[in-house]
């Protein structure tokens, strides 16, 4: 199956949820991004910036460079549109847009030309005056000497982006491995991480993937079931709660996650369901309560015949002790 955007940003929230599901806030704030960038990168809607993906998958506790060669590739094959930078006015931070592909950066540059003062070209002889006309003087500086104004405005452009740090870099390296010299990866986490777990932005270590049996009722953190899971259904609700179910071909199984992110939680509870769709269909109710937590993962229920059977969700917030419905289930 080829690769797209909603690809990608479908594999940005399951690295999210392997990364002890941090709020759209607590990304933005370790990424220096605004919040509206960072849920339009979850979203799939476009392409992110290369700033915002690095920003991202650097805040997660992912390594940014296999992340960033995936968007360079996709980048090559959407539309123009789908990559070129947002007018500020629309999304916020211009830091957010500061990288955009090399060949807008060059249109950008075109752009610029009518609005600097041209260098001045060689004089053009009056009609009456005898020709040839005599040379400029010496003291003049040579108009091809004189920097072409796109690369100074390119220049401007990186210093206000990269300060004196990276243009060092840059000359150090002449260029080379440009991904790295714009964005500087962070020193290795000191935590020991054994094999098959990853580490998030808070040094937490999530062993997943691991060879527990695959059953009714288990963890899915437990199994190798994370590894092909997919959203076969999502929805936004109340109280800023994205509402999902995943399943995984692999192992046969079906799970309910719910994300809440308007970072109220404290003293707060998250209730989640995953039951069939109706008595027929096959398999036992899953219920989880969360007290104090941004995301609830309900355990597993295994079927078969994942293709044919429905199976639905539902959540609650609780607020001071008062529960209240997040809408009508989603299925799948």
């Amino acid at each position: 199956m080829s690769d797209d955007v909603l690809d990608l940003a479908g594999d940005l929230r399951r690295l999210r949820l392997e990364g002890g599901a941090l709020t759209y806030e607590a990304i933005a704030r370790s990424a220096g991004l605004s919040r509206s960038i960072v849920a339009e990168a979850f979203g799939g809607t476009r392409l992110p910036s290369e700033r915002t993906l690095y920003g991202v998958v650097t805040a997660l506790g992912a390594d940014p460079d296999p992340w960033l060669a995936r968007r360079a590739t996709l980048a090559s094959g959407v539309p123009r549109a789908e990559t070129r930078a947002v007018p500020e006015s629309a999304t916020g931070t211009a830091g957010d847009r500061a990288v955009v592909p090399a060949d807008e950066e060059a249109e950008g540059r075109n752009e610029a030309v009518p609005t600097a003062t041209p260098a001045p070209g060689p004089a053009t002889t009056p009609a009456t005056v005898a020709p040839p006309p005599p040379p400029p003087p010496a003291s003049l500086p040579d108009p091809s000497a004189v920097p072409a104004p796109p690369r100074a405005s390119r220049a401007r452009r990186a210093a206000s982006v990269l300060g004196l740090a990276g243009l060092v870099a840059v000359s150090a390296f002449g260029g080379a491995l440009a991904g790295h010299a714009l964005w500087p990866r962070e020193p290795a986490p000191t935590v020991a991480v054994p094999p098959g777990a990853t580490i998030n932005a808070a040094g937490q270590v999530h062993l997943h993937g691991a060879n527990q049996p695959v059953a009714h009722g288990a963890n899915i953190w437990d199994t190798k079931c994370i590894d092909d899971a997919i959203d076969a259904a999502t929805t936004e609700r109340d109280f800023d709660v994205q509402l999902g179910i995943r399943v995984s071909f692999a192992c046969e199984t079906v799970w309910a996650v719910a994300y809440r992110n308007d970072g109220d939680t404290y003293g707060n509870d998250l209730r989640l369901r995953l039951y069939p769709k109706t008595e027929a269909d096959p398999g036992e109710p899953q219920e989880i309560l969360v007290e104090d937590g941004p995301y609830a993962v309900t355990t597993m229920i295994v079927q078969e015949s994942l293709a044919d059977d429905r199976f639905c969700a539902e959540g609650w917030v609780i607020n001071d002790g008062v529960e209240v419905s997040l809408g009508d289930p989603i299925c799948a």
